[in-house]
């Protein structure tokens, strides 16, 4: 049996990672409102030429 190769390696890492994210993802999602309402807090501090946090 061949020895795996770095790429090989590499893609079944990435691959691993996109699994992860995809089981994880669902249960992390902000609810809709609080999304919007972090979207506009945005937009507002782009809005402003020097701003505090």
């Amino acid at each position: 049996m061949r020895r795996p190769t770095r790429a090989s390696i590499a893609v079944v890492a990435v691959l691993a990672g996109m699994m992860l994210v995809a089981l994880a993802g669902p249960g992390e999602a902000q609810d809709p409102t609080q999304a919007e309402n972090d979207f506009a807090f945005a937009e507002g501090l782009y809005g402003q030429e020097n701003y505090e946090l």
